[in-house]
């Protein structure tokens, strides 16, 4: 990094880019990989940005919001300069100024942002106990002048308190990402925490737990082990066709190969695999279909097939749903239920929270949440290869690490529909030509497997 002639260290490309950009600070990168990542401010919101000074976050929301939408902006600090009509700034405590922001909001904000930072001492646990004082306050105003479906995002240091303050947001608000922008100085501990109140995706995941964990017992037995390889088979063929034989540049495949290795496919099966793909031997042409349908209780099925014949496929698919008490839907009835992420589970006996959420953070991770006796991290696909491979390099084991499909709410079933839908889901599995099988069925925790 560059050093200036005045001794600032962070005289790096971000400083010499705002100042190309006319922007006050290098602070505003970080809001814009935010943005570009999570879309937090949109076209004509209203914007309350805390902690506005030198005015970098102010100026980039207003460019957003444009002239349609309200930027308002507080701080103990007045601002020199030049802002769009747009723009309102205050002057004086959030606090003291509380009542006038809520009297003008007209209905509430849909973003709050929060930039603000203490006078550093140069301990970092004083530093962090100021930092997370600021970081309660923004929150406590976010909730009182938020409209539903508004958002939160605020800069945190990473300290002694960050769990508690993570379960005050979690108490508060509906979902939580996390990023450590590029642009961010590269402090130990700094991250951006992004939040949402309500209308928001919420990934529930005890659904998705419980069957995994059906899938993973009956995997176990030998006589599936034939199928799993068939599936992995079909998976990396697949995978090789439609990105290429070279792992390095195809994420698919190297997740697929990485699958394979877990269940002990031999060396030599993967390779032919991969031939077949690639089109150096040959081999049955398959195509990807979705089915998408409801099992018992109206939950909610997304099924991913590998066919070389769709009508035998379609045929069979629509016959187990029928035995099992569901029915085969539209295309596009339930798809829309569950979004694509990527998605480890580490047992928490081998590793502690703040390890794994630190790690996992740091490599891209959204989330880091914890489920009876697992935690379980969430990724976007993208990020997927880098969290995982971080997570390995720390030495922390995974009993379970895959791109899926997690469902954003559940359908609770019970009783005898929730022994139909574990039917449902078994037969689905062992059809030849079903990869994968997702459902947003929440089954009982008791449940016998």
């Amino acid at each position: 990094m560059k050093r200036s002639k005045s001794g600032n260290r962070w005289q790096d490309h971000y400083t010499r880019q705002a100042k190309k950009d006319k922007y006050p600070a290098r602070s505003v990168y970080k809001l814009k990989e935010i943005q570009q990542k999570n879309r937090i401010i949109n076209k004509g919101d209203a914007v309350l940005d805390l902690g506005c000074a030198p005015g970098s976050w102010l100026k980039y929301a207003a460019e957003i919001v444009g002239p349609a939408g309200r930027v308002v902006g507080v701080d103990l600090k007045p601002l020199t300069i030049a802002l769009p009509e747009q723009v309102e700034v205050l002057t004086g405590d959030i606090f003291e100024l509380l009542e006038e922001l809520k009297d003008g909001s007209a209905g509430g904000y849909q973003v709050v942002l929060s930039d603000m930072a203490p006078a550093t001492t140069g301990n970092k646990h004083v530093d962090a106990a100021r930092s997370m004082g600021l970081c309660e306050a923004a929150l406590y105003v976010a909730k009182d002048v938020l409209r539903p479906g508004g958002r939160f995002v605020c800069k945190i240091f990473q300290g002694p308190d960050f769990q508690a303050f993570v379960a005050q947001v979690r108490r508060a608000l509906k979902s939580i990402k996390y990023s450590n922008p590029r642009a961010a100085a590269r402090r130990a501990g700094r991250y951006s925490l992004s939040a949402w109140v309500s209308n928001r995706r919420v990934y529930s995941m005890s659904g998705h737990s419980k069957w995994s964990t059906i899938k993973h017992k009956k995997a176990a037995t030998d006589a599936k082990r034939g199928k799993i390889f068939t599936k992995l088979i079909k998976e990396i063929t697949i995978a090789a066709r439609m990105g290429g034989g070279d792992p390095d540049a195809n994420p698919r495949l190297r997740t697929a190969l990485a699958a394979a290795r877990s269940e002990n496919m031999p060396k030599d099966n993967m390779e032919r695999a991969v031939k077949k793909g690639t089109g150096e031997l040959e081999g049955v042409s398959y195509e990807e279909v979705t089915y998408e349908g409801y099992g018992a209780g109206g939950a909610a099925v997304f099924i991913e097939s590998l066919t070389d014949n769709k009508n035998r496929t379609v045929a069979d698919v629509r016959h187990i749903f029928a035995k099992a008490g569901g029915n085969l839907g539209e295309s596009g009835c339930v798809a829309y239920m569950f979004d694509k992420k990527g998605y480890l589970v580490v047992e928490q006996s081998a590793t502690d929270e703040d390890t794994l959420m630190e790690v996992a953070l740091d490599a891209g991770a959204e989330d880091v949440r914890e489920d009876g006796d697992n935690f379980e991290v969430i990724t976007e696909p993208s990020d997927f290869d880098d969290v995982r491979a971080a997570i390995e390099t720390a030495g922390i084991p995974t009993i379970d690490a895959e791109v899926t499909m997690l469902p954003q709410t559940v359908t609770p079933v019970a009783g005898k529909e929730a022994d139909q839908m574990v039917r449902l889901m078994e037969a689905l599995e062992d059809c030849d030509d079903v990869q994968k099988v997702y459902t947003n069925a929440d089954l009982p925790d008791d449940m016998e497997i």
